[in-house]
Formats: C-alpha cells, structure tokens, sequence
C-alpha cells in the first residue's frame, strides 16, 4: 500500500522554521550536485542523454549488472540544472510551501536559532521576503540575538543566508556584524568544522565584505590552503566549487 506524502502546507503540522530551512538547505544542495543516475534515470529526454560526452554514458547490459553496481559505478550527468530532474521536482516542492513558510516566519521571531536558520532557507526557497527579513532583523538587533547562545552551525547558516540576498539594507549588514561576534566561543573550534561549513562560512563573510573586519578569514584561509588535496577521496561538489571558486 502506497503512503501518501507529508503535506508540509497542512496548518497542523509541528515542524520548526529553523527545521524546514534546514531540510529545504539540504535538498537543495543535492538537487544540485552533480547526479549519479546517469545511466538513463536523471534525462527529460534522449537529446540531453545524447549530448553527454563519449565515456559519460554506459548503459547495464541486465538486471543482475545493475542490482550489484555499486554507487560509485554511477557516472556524473554534467548538465545545466534546470534539465534535471531532481531540480525541476525541488522547485515545484518549494513552490508549494512558500506560504506556510512564510507562516513559520512570522511565530519564529523570539528565537534566535529558528531566525538564523530561517534566513539560509529562505535563500534556498528563492524567497526575498523583504517584510519577514527586516522584522527578523529587528528581533535579533533587538536582543533576541544578544540574549541567546545559537550553535555555531546556525550562526553559518544565517551569515550565509544574508549573503545570499540581492540587496543588503543597513538592518541586514549590521545582523550581520552581530553574528559574527557570535563566533567567539567557537573560535577554537573552526578548523574542526567540515569542509562545506567552513567554505560557507568564509563564502559568506567574503560576500558580506567583512573578510578585514574580523580574524575568521585569516584563520580559515590558512586551513583551507593547508588542505592535502592529494589525499582527497572525493572531487569537490557543485556547491564547493561554487564556493571557492567565488572567493
């Protein structure tokens, strides 16, 4: 029997604003990485399947090849993300919440961590909300933020949420500010962080142009550059690349 999904838009559900952000963060960075359902799963149709360089492709010669490949068997599609699959069904989900997550906004403006959160999910769902930010903006100014201690991944997630906006009011810059004196507790710990936090961290004070204005940059270009790229298992994702390459 076929269960139906999870209506995220049903007024009764208790998810967080802080946790849907955090979910709508993670499938996004999966719809766009490179897909490893290459072998005719992740098309729209065969002309972007015929477009793929030779060796890309290698369709299973039977059932029992592909019930033991493992995932690593897969080869990469390498395609503009709007063609795939994974993509085109994440937007239409994202769609079909932006209300209720605009909703969650609204009853999360006495918590730090859910605002913090709440502004990377934002920017996943491609939504500006300039109404909901500015009142966010006033809540943690205000002493929402002054008065909490958010765990520093929360702290990431709202520099980078504020970065990734199209236009950065003085309200949102001097959020901003504030969060990273919110770092000072963890100072210590920012080497243990892994890569995709500290790539996005850096990203997100770069974008701010507050790379001067605080010892983060310093301390996390030196790790990143001391990096052993040679004992690297893995290529750099997607979203990696992305980020270094802008920094």
């Amino acid at each position: 029997m076929q269960k139906e999904a999870f209506n995220l838009s049903e007024p009764n559900d208790k998810i967080s604003f802080g946790s849907l952000s955090s979910i709508l963060v993670g499938l996004e960075r999966q719809a766009l990485s490179y897909r490893r359902e290459a072998r005719d799963r992740d098309y729209l149709n065969e002309y972007y399947k015929n477009l793929l360089n030779e060796g890309e492709f290698k369709p299973f010669e039977n059932a029992a090849e592909e019930k033991t490949s493992s995932a690593d068997d897969y080869a990469y599609v390498r395609m503009e993300r709007d063609y795939l699959k994974a993509w085109v069904t994440y937007q239409k989900g994202v769609d079909s919440i932006k209300e209720r997550m605009l909703k969650l906004g609204e009853q999360s403006l006495d918590s730090a961590e859910d605002m913090l959160f709440g502004f990377r999910g934002l920017s996943a769902a491609k939504l500006e909300a300039p109404e909901l930010r500015e009142k966010m903006y006033d809540s943690l100014l205000n002493g929402v933020l002054n008065e909490s201690e958010p765990r520093v991944e929360a702290l990431i997630d709202g520099l980078m949420g504020i970065a990734l906006q199209a236009r950065h009011s003085s309200k949102a810059m001097r959020t901003a500010k504030q969060i990273l004196k919110k770092f000072k507790p963890y100072m210590s710990e920012l080497t243990s962080l892994d890569f995709d936090k500290k790539s996005e961290l850096l990203w997100g004070i770069c974008a701010l142009g507050l790379e001067t204005g605080t010892p983060i940059t310093k301390i996390l270009f030196l790790d990143i550059n001391h990096q052993r790229w040679e004992t690297t298992q893995n290529d750099l994702s997607y979203h990696q690349q992305n980020l270094i390459g802008d920094y």
